[in-house]
């Protein structure tokens, strides 16, 4: 198993671990619910996709991508959104994110933070990439891929995706 996937892993395991729910939700009697339709994984792996749509839209293609049998409207996100803590993204940040994932315990700091540069773009793809989304525009639907790329500036390293367009994502 690859290190990325060890680490998607490791994230996997402290969403779902009752320790971390109890700490991160706002009240103890929130995410107790076992028929929950959002329950604190599935909002917490929402909220790490970092939607760029309208939060219906962005609610939809979740749930359409990840294969749940429910539906759910944008006010159901923002009470359950409420009652998650911040502090959930701070413990995820500094103690998997920012953890020796790269380097082990010997990277290179700036005043004792790591200094990451990050870059995005949305690019159009051959018409007829199936693979792709498209996006819709007064005339075509135009297929667009979104890129991003993170570079370690002290470290001088960069994250490269072993990425196969042809491969089918396995829902997870």
């Amino acid at each position: 198993m690859s290190r990325l996937m060890v680490f998607i892993h490791k994230i996997e395991g402290a969403i779902l671990d009752a320790a971390f729910i109890a700490k991160h939700r706002t009240k103890t009697s929130y995410f107790t619910r076992c028929t929950a339709k959002m329950t604190f994984d599935k909002l917490i792996t929402f909220l790490l996709t970092l939607p760029r749509q309208s939060a219906q839209i962005a609610i939809n293609r979740f749930i359409k991508e990840k294969g749940y049998e429910f539906t759910l409207d944008k006010q159901s996100l923002f009470e359950a959104r409420e009652k998650l803590s911040h502090t959930a993204f701070i413990d995820l940040n500094n103690n998997y994110f920012l953890r020796d994932y790269a380097y082990g315990a010997d990277f290179k700091t700036f005043a004792g933070f790591r200094t990451i540069a990050v870059d995005g773009c949305v690019f159009d793809v051959p018409a007829g990439a199936d693979t792709f989304g498209t996006h819709k525009t007064n005339g075509e639907p135009s297929p667009k891929a979104q890129g991003a790329a993170f570079v370690d500036i002290l470290n001088q390293s960069s994250y490269k995706p072993n990425y196969n367009p042809t491969a089918q994502a396995k829902p997870t």
